[in-house]
Protein backbone atom coordinates (compact mmCIF):
# COMPACT_ATOMS: atom_id res chain seq x y z
CA UNK A 1 0.00 0.00 0.00
CA UNK A 2 2.94 2.30 0.72
CA UNK A 3 3.02 2.74 -3.23
CA UNK A 4 -0.71 3.71 -3.87
CA UNK A 5 -1.33 5.67 -0.53
CA UNK A 6 2.45 6.74 1.39
CA UNK A 7 0.45 9.60 3.19
CA UNK A 8 -2.17 6.82 4.83
CA UNK A 9 -1.29 5.74 8.42
CA UNK A 10 -4.35 3.14 7.86
CA UNK A 11 -6.02 1.21 4.49
CA UNK A 12 -9.17 -0.55 4.65
CA UNK A 13 -10.29 -3.74 2.72
CA UNK A 14 -13.72 -4.73 3.29
CA UNK A 15 -14.96 -7.29 0.77
CA UNK A 16 -18.81 -7.52 1.04
CA UNK A 17 -20.42 -10.62 -1.27
CA UNK A 18 -24.31 -11.14 -2.23
CA UNK A 19 -26.59 -12.61 -4.08
CA UNK A 20 -25.69 -11.66 -7.16
CA UNK A 21 -22.54 -9.05 -6.20
CA UNK A 22 -19.28 -8.90 -5.02
CA UNK A 23 -17.83 -5.96 -3.54
CA UNK A 24 -14.33 -4.71 -3.06
CA UNK A 25 -13.89 -1.35 -1.16
CA UNK A 26 -10.16 -0.08 -0.09
CA UNK A 27 -10.09 3.35 1.87
CA UNK A 28 -6.80 5.42 3.26
CA UNK A 29 -7.55 7.91 5.91
CA UNK A 30 -4.29 10.13 4.23
CA UNK A 31 -2.84 10.88 7.33
CA UNK A 32 0.72 9.33 8.02
CA UNK A 33 2.93 11.12 9.83
CA UNK A 34 4.82 13.99 8.39
CA UNK A 35 7.62 12.98 6.71
CA UNK A 36 9.62 14.21 3.70
CA UNK A 37 7.80 12.86 0.80
CA UNK A 38 9.66 9.73 -1.55
CA UNK A 39 8.69 9.38 -5.26
CA UNK A 40 10.04 6.54 -6.88
CA UNK A 41 10.19 6.22 -10.54
CA UNK A 42 7.17 5.57 -12.44
CA UNK A 43 6.59 1.25 -12.90
CA UNK A 44 4.32 1.84 -15.48
CA UNK A 45 0.33 0.83 -15.70
CA UNK A 46 -2.64 1.16 -16.70
CA UNK A 47 -4.16 3.22 -13.11
CA UNK A 48 -7.98 3.46 -12.65
CA UNK A 49 -8.82 3.60 -16.72
CA UNK A 50 -7.81 0.13 -17.06
CA UNK A 51 -9.28 -0.88 -13.76
CA UNK A 52 -12.65 0.42 -14.51
CA UNK A 53 -12.57 -0.67 -18.12
CA UNK A 54 -11.78 -4.17 -16.65
CA UNK A 55 -14.74 -4.26 -14.40
CA UNK A 56 -16.98 -2.81 -16.88
CA UNK A 57 -15.59 -5.63 -19.07
CA UNK A 58 -17.24 -7.80 -16.26
CA UNK A 59 -20.44 -6.56 -15.88
CA UNK A 60 -19.15 -4.19 -12.77
CA UNK A 61 -18.39 -0.88 -11.59
CA UNK A 62 -15.85 0.62 -10.36
CA UNK A 63 -15.84 4.24 -8.76
CA UNK A 64 -12.28 5.78 -7.21
CA UNK A 65 -12.05 9.61 -5.15
CA UNK A 66 -11.44 11.28 -2.10
CA UNK A 67 -12.71 10.28 0.59
CA UNK A 68 -13.20 11.80 4.01
CA UNK A 69 -10.67 14.39 5.36
CA UNK A 70 -7.56 13.67 3.12
CA UNK A 71 -8.17 10.02 2.15
CA UNK A 72 -8.78 8.28 -0.79
CA UNK A 73 -11.08 5.38 -1.67
CA UNK A 74 -11.64 2.81 -4.23
CA UNK A 75 -14.94 0.45 -4.60
CA UNK A 76 -15.63 -2.12 -7.15
CA UNK A 77 -18.50 -3.94 -7.96
CA UNK A 78 -18.99 -6.91 -9.56
CA UNK A 79 -21.16 -9.40 -10.59
CA UNK A 80 -21.25 -12.76 -8.86
CA UNK A 81 -21.22 -15.30 -11.49
CA UNK A 82 -19.51 -13.47 -15.03
CA UNK A 83 -20.96 -13.06 -18.25
CA UNK A 84 -20.39 -16.23 -20.77
CA UNK A 85 -17.67 -15.70 -23.19
CA UNK A 86 -18.89 -15.95 -26.83
CA UNK A 87 -16.19 -17.08 -29.63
Amino acid sequence: MRRHAPDASRVTVAFTPTATTVELRVTDDGKAPSAPARRRASRGGLGLPALAEHAQALGGTLSAGPHGDGGWQLTAVLPATFPEETP
